[in-house]
Protein backbone atom coordinates (compact mmCIF):
# COMPACT_ATOMS: atom_id res chain seq x y z
CA UNK A 1 0.00 0.00 0.00
CA UNK A 2 2.83 2.81 0.62
CA UNK A 3 4.39 1.91 -2.83
CA UNK A 4 1.24 2.82 -4.40
CA UNK A 5 0.65 5.79 -2.34
CA UNK A 6 4.46 6.97 -3.34
CA UNK A 7 3.22 5.94 -6.61
CA UNK A 8 0.71 8.12 -6.99
CA UNK A 9 2.62 11.01 -5.63
CA UNK A 10 5.04 10.74 -8.00
CA UNK A 11 2.78 10.81 -11.04
CA UNK A 12 1.07 13.83 -9.20
CA UNK A 13 4.01 15.73 -8.71
CA UNK A 14 5.91 14.79 -12.18
CA UNK A 15 4.53 17.61 -14.31
CA UNK A 16 7.90 18.56 -16.58
CA UNK A 17 6.38 21.31 -18.00
CA UNK A 18 5.42 23.00 -14.24
CA UNK A 19 8.41 21.89 -12.79
CA UNK A 20 10.33 24.07 -15.12
CA UNK A 21 8.12 26.60 -15.06
CA UNK A 22 9.10 26.59 -11.38
CA UNK A 23 12.37 27.61 -12.36
CA UNK A 24 12.20 29.61 -15.47
CA UNK A 25 9.58 32.10 -13.05
CA UNK A 26 12.53 31.88 -10.05
CA UNK A 27 15.40 33.38 -12.78
CA UNK A 28 13.30 35.72 -14.47
CA UNK A 29 11.37 37.16 -11.42
CA UNK A 30 13.21 36.18 -8.15
CA UNK A 31 17.22 35.37 -9.19
CA UNK A 32 19.35 36.39 -6.01
CA UNK A 33 16.68 36.45 -3.60
CA UNK A 34 15.93 33.18 -0.90
CA UNK A 35 13.52 31.57 -1.68
CA UNK A 36 11.79 28.13 0.23
CA UNK A 37 9.86 26.09 -2.87
CA UNK A 38 7.22 24.17 -1.05
CA UNK A 39 6.58 20.52 -2.88
CA UNK A 40 4.38 17.98 -2.74
CA UNK A 41 6.73 14.95 -1.93
CA UNK A 42 10.29 14.07 -1.49
CA UNK A 43 10.54 13.15 -4.66
CA UNK A 44 9.30 16.26 -5.82
CA UNK A 45 11.24 18.42 -3.77
CA UNK A 46 14.41 16.65 -4.92
CA UNK A 47 13.59 16.85 -9.21
CA UNK A 48 12.62 20.82 -8.40
CA UNK A 49 16.59 21.10 -6.95
CA UNK A 50 17.87 19.36 -9.57
CA UNK A 51 16.28 21.35 -12.11
CA UNK A 52 17.70 24.57 -10.08
CA UNK A 53 20.77 22.73 -9.88
CA UNK A 54 21.15 22.32 -13.49
CA UNK A 55 20.33 25.73 -14.47
CA UNK A 56 23.75 27.05 -11.92
CA UNK A 57 21.42 27.70 -8.84
CA UNK A 58 22.86 26.58 -5.80
CA UNK A 59 19.45 25.12 -4.62
CA UNK A 60 18.85 21.82 -2.20
CA UNK A 61 15.93 19.54 -1.27
CA UNK A 62 15.42 18.83 2.46
CA UNK A 63 12.63 16.72 3.91
CA UNK A 64 11.23 15.53 7.85
CA UNK A 65 13.29 12.45 7.16
CA UNK A 66 16.51 13.56 6.77
CA UNK A 67 18.76 13.80 10.10
CA UNK A 68 18.29 17.17 12.16
CA UNK A 69 22.12 17.96 11.63
CA UNK A 70 21.76 17.51 8.26
CA UNK A 71 19.25 19.92 7.90
CA UNK A 72 20.16 22.49 10.26
CA UNK A 73 23.53 22.32 7.90
CA UNK A 74 20.92 23.50 4.74
CA UNK A 75 19.11 25.81 6.59
CA UNK A 76 22.41 27.40 7.72
CA UNK A 77 24.22 27.51 4.75
CA UNK A 78 20.33 29.40 3.09
CA UNK A 79 20.72 31.67 5.60
CA UNK A 80 24.60 32.44 4.58
CA UNK A 81 23.16 32.85 0.72
CA UNK A 82 25.26 29.46 0.01
CA UNK A 83 22.12 28.42 -0.77
CA UNK A 84 19.34 30.68 -2.76
CA UNK A 85 16.85 28.17 -3.12
CA UNK A 86 15.37 25.33 -0.52
CA UNK A 87 12.99 23.05 -1.86
CA UNK A 88 11.34 21.47 1.07
CA UNK A 89 8.29 18.41 2.13
CA UNK A 90 6.67 18.32 5.15
CA UNK A 91 9.81 20.30 6.91
CA UNK A 92 9.60 23.65 6.80
CA UNK A 93 5.99 24.54 7.05
CA UNK A 94 6.17 24.93 10.99
CA UNK A 95 8.72 25.52 13.70
CA UNK A 96 11.75 26.73 11.80
CA UNK A 97 11.69 30.92 11.95
CA UNK A 98 13.69 32.63 9.17
CA UNK A 99 12.70 36.13 8.59
CA UNK A 100 15.66 36.44 5.75
CA UNK A 101 13.40 34.45 3.56
CA UNK A 102 12.07 36.69 0.59
CA UNK A 103 10.44 34.58 -2.15
CA UNK A 104 8.34 31.85 -1.08
CA UNK A 105 7.15 29.09 -4.13
CA UNK A 106 3.23 27.28 -3.42
CA UNK A 107 4.41 24.25 -5.59
CA UNK A 108 2.24 22.22 -3.13
CA UNK A 109 -1.01 22.35 -4.24
CA UNK A 110 -3.73 21.99 -0.79
CA UNK A 111 -7.27 22.73 -0.22
CA UNK A 112 -6.16 23.18 3.43
CA UNK A 113 -6.12 26.63 4.85
CA UNK A 114 -4.17 25.67 7.87
CA UNK A 115 -1.49 24.06 5.73
CA UNK A 116 -1.71 26.97 3.37
CA UNK A 117 -1.21 29.40 6.03
CA UNK A 118 1.32 27.69 7.95
CA UNK A 119 3.19 27.64 4.68
CA UNK A 120 3.01 31.42 4.20
CA UNK A 121 4.18 32.42 7.46
CA UNK A 122 7.33 31.04 6.91
CA UNK A 123 7.95 34.52 4.85
CA UNK A 124 6.04 36.81 6.69
CA UNK A 125 8.94 37.43 9.60
CA UNK A 126 10.08 41.45 9.80
CA UNK A 127 13.93 41.53 9.20
CA UNK A 128 15.81 45.09 8.70
CA UNK A 129 15.87 45.83 4.69
CA UNK A 130 12.92 43.45 3.67
CA UNK A 131 10.50 45.35 2.35
CA UNK A 132 8.09 42.74 0.71
CA UNK A 133 7.23 39.27 0.67
CA UNK A 134 6.62 37.93 -3.18
CA UNK A 135 4.43 34.66 -3.30
CA UNK A 136 4.00 32.42 -6.09
CA UNK A 137 1.56 30.03 -6.75
CA UNK A 138 1.50 27.44 -8.82
CA UNK A 139 -2.12 25.54 -9.16
CA UNK A 140 -2.95 23.30 -12.09
CA UNK A 141 -5.81 20.61 -13.05
CA UNK A 142 -8.25 23.02 -10.81
CA UNK A 143 -12.25 23.52 -10.74
CA UNK A 144 -14.66 25.47 -9.06
CA UNK A 145 -15.70 22.30 -7.39
CA UNK A 146 -11.22 21.29 -6.76
CA UNK A 147 -9.44 24.51 -6.24
CA UNK A 148 -6.41 24.93 -4.30
CA UNK A 149 -5.43 27.42 -1.58
CA UNK A 150 -3.93 30.26 -3.23
CA UNK A 151 -2.98 34.23 -1.58
CA UNK A 152 -6.17 35.22 -3.24
CA UNK A 153 -8.35 32.52 -2.28
CA UNK A 154 -6.84 32.87 1.01
CA UNK A 155 -7.71 36.61 1.87
CA UNK A 156 -10.83 36.26 -0.58
CA UNK A 157 -9.24 38.74 -3.25
CA UNK A 158 -11.70 38.10 -6.57
CA UNK A 159 -9.29 40.27 -8.29
CA UNK A 160 -6.24 39.68 -10.36
CA UNK A 161 -3.18 41.84 -11.19
CA UNK A 162 0.03 40.60 -12.13
CA UNK A 163 2.27 41.89 -9.81
CA UNK A 164 -0.21 43.90 -7.17
CA UNK A 165 -0.05 45.09 -3.92
CA UNK A 166 -1.93 42.07 -1.67
CA UNK A 167 -1.48 42.84 1.76
CA UNK A 168 -0.09 46.62 2.71
CA UNK A 169 -1.23 50.09 4.35
CA UNK A 170 -4.65 50.85 2.94
CA UNK A 171 -3.23 54.63 1.31
CA UNK A 172 -0.64 52.29 -0.73
CA UNK A 173 -3.17 49.84 -2.64
CA UNK A 174 -5.30 53.29 -2.90
CA UNK A 175 -3.33 54.88 -4.52
CA UNK A 176 -1.61 51.65 -6.89
CA UNK A 177 -5.77 50.68 -7.19
CA UNK A 178 -5.58 54.76 -9.11
CA UNK A 179 -2.61 54.38 -11.56
CA UNK A 180 -4.68 50.85 -12.51
CA UNK A 181 -7.90 52.68 -13.50
CA UNK A 182 -5.75 55.53 -15.35
CA UNK A 183 -4.00 52.35 -17.21
CA UNK A 184 -0.87 53.49 -15.69
CA UNK A 185 1.92 51.00 -14.41
CA UNK A 186 2.66 50.91 -10.97
CA UNK A 187 6.23 51.31 -9.57
CA UNK A 188 5.97 47.77 -7.36
CA UNK A 189 8.13 47.35 -4.65
CA UNK A 190 10.23 44.87 -6.65
CA UNK A 191 11.87 45.36 -9.85
CA UNK A 192 8.92 43.02 -11.82
CA UNK A 193 9.33 42.72 -15.26
CA UNK A 194 5.76 42.76 -17.21
CA UNK A 195 5.30 44.18 -20.31
CA UNK A 196 2.23 45.26 -20.82
CA UNK A 197 0.27 47.75 -22.87
CA UNK A 198 -3.25 47.87 -21.02
CA UNK A 199 -4.06 46.36 -17.41
CA UNK A 200 -7.87 44.66 -17.13
CA UNK A 201 -8.93 43.33 -13.87
CA UNK A 202 -9.45 39.46 -13.74
CA UNK A 203 -11.88 37.26 -11.61
CA UNK A 204 -9.94 34.49 -10.50
CA UNK A 205 -12.79 32.38 -9.66
CA UNK A 206 -14.92 33.25 -12.94
CA UNK A 207 -12.69 34.28 -15.49
CA UNK A 208 -13.89 31.16 -18.03
CA UNK A 209 -17.41 32.86 -18.12
CA UNK A 210 -16.03 36.49 -18.25
CA UNK A 211 -13.63 35.15 -21.12
CA UNK A 212 -15.86 32.70 -22.82
CA UNK A 213 -16.98 35.03 -26.09
CA UNK A 214 -13.13 36.03 -26.47
CA UNK A 215 -10.57 34.99 -28.89
CA UNK A 216 -6.98 34.44 -28.45
CA UNK A 217 -4.60 37.12 -30.81
CA UNK A 218 -3.63 33.65 -32.62
CA UNK A 219 -7.06 33.17 -33.50
CA UNK A 220 -7.57 36.93 -34.52
CA UNK A 221 -4.48 37.01 -36.73
CA UNK A 222 -5.70 33.62 -38.76
CA UNK A 223 -9.27 35.48 -39.07
CA UNK A 224 -7.47 38.40 -40.51
CA UNK A 225 -5.04 36.02 -42.63
CA UNK A 226 -7.88 34.20 -44.20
Amino acid sequence: MCGTISGIWRRRSYVPERNRLIVDTWLQYAQGRRTVVFCASVWHAEEIAALFQKAGVPAAAVSGGMKRSEREEFQDKFVRREIQVLCACDLLNKGWDCPEIEVLFMARPTMSRVLYTQQLGRGMRLYEGKESLMVFDFVDNASQYNMPMSLHRLFKLRKYRAGELVLSPRDRRDAEAELYDRREKPAALLDWPVDATDYELVDIFNWQEEAEGMVSQMEFVRWVNV
